[in-house]
């Protein structure tokens, strides 16, 4: 849910503020499209302190949204004026490791289900075969 969160972010940041719009403008729009409360609030308040003169990254970074290397990734865009670039990179960065735990996920899930539907299957068959056995017993 949290790397979903930050790839929503980080695009959406990118595209708005690779438009020309204000940074202040950009983030208010990022805070209105998320729709986990606290997630907007932590964006709400990383408004408030870039308002006051706060980097962008140092304003992300009291509100543990994201790692070090996305903040530092943040920084350097700050320093190069190429911020959009470096939110994308971010953004792409999420996506791969989401991918990654998602195909974790898969591979357990996968034989889990195979062996409920296996029990299923044997359990069927034998509630099926039952009479049938206990007519041939009853008939010998």
């Amino acid at each position: 849910m949290m790397k979903h969160a930050l790839i929503r972010i980080t695009r959406t940041l990118s595209t708005i503020l690779g438009s020309g719009t204000p940074l202040v403008n950009s983030l208010m729009m990022v805070a209105d499209a998320i729709t986990h409360p606290e997630i907007a609030g932590k964006i709400r308040a990383t408004i408030n302190k870039v308002k006051e003169g706060v980097s962008l990254a140092h304003a992300f970074e009291g509100q543990g949204l994201f790692s070090p290397m996305a903040l530092e990734m943040i920084a350097v865009g700050e320093a190069t004026g190429t911020v959009e670039a470096f939110l994308n990179n971010i953004a792409e960065f999420y996506e791969d490791a989401l991918d990654l735990e998602l195909g974790r996920i898969t591979t357990w899930v996968e034989p889990m289900l195979l062996l409920i539907m296996g029990f299923a299957v044997g359990t069927l068959v034998v509630i099926m075969y039952l009479p049938i056995f206990n007519l041939a017993e009853t008939l010998q």
